[in-house]
């Protein structure tokens, strides 16, 4: 799948109902993505594994390699400390803290 000079990037959308995980090649344009149940996922270590999970079967299913992706977009629904790197609390996803 992949092509000489080609950038990839992988955006994560987390919200209360769905995690939505895209991987877009050029153009911005969706190659492949994953759609899963927020409220499954009850600790919120399950949820952070689901989204490592994710980006990373989209990466191998494309036969792409961590080096082919120039970055990755995270849309969170509560205040983020970037420095720290912490998610202080989902106003919709319950059990979320720190």
């Amino acid at each position: 799948m992949q092509r000489k000079n080609q950038t990839y990037v992988i955006a994560v959308d987390l919200g209360g109902t769905n995690l939505r995980v895209g991987l877009l090649g050029p153009q911005y344009k969706i190659i492949r993505r994953e759609v899963l149940k927020t409220k499954v996922f009850i600790k919120k270590e399950n949820l952070i594994f689901a989204v490592i999970e994710s980006v990373a079967g989209l990466i191998r299913h494309s036969n792409l390699k961590k080096r082919d992706i120039a970055g990755v977009g995270l849309g969170l629904p509560g205040p983020v400390d970037n420095k720290r790197g912490i998610v202080h609390f989902f106003p919709n996803i319950p059990g979320w803290k720190e």
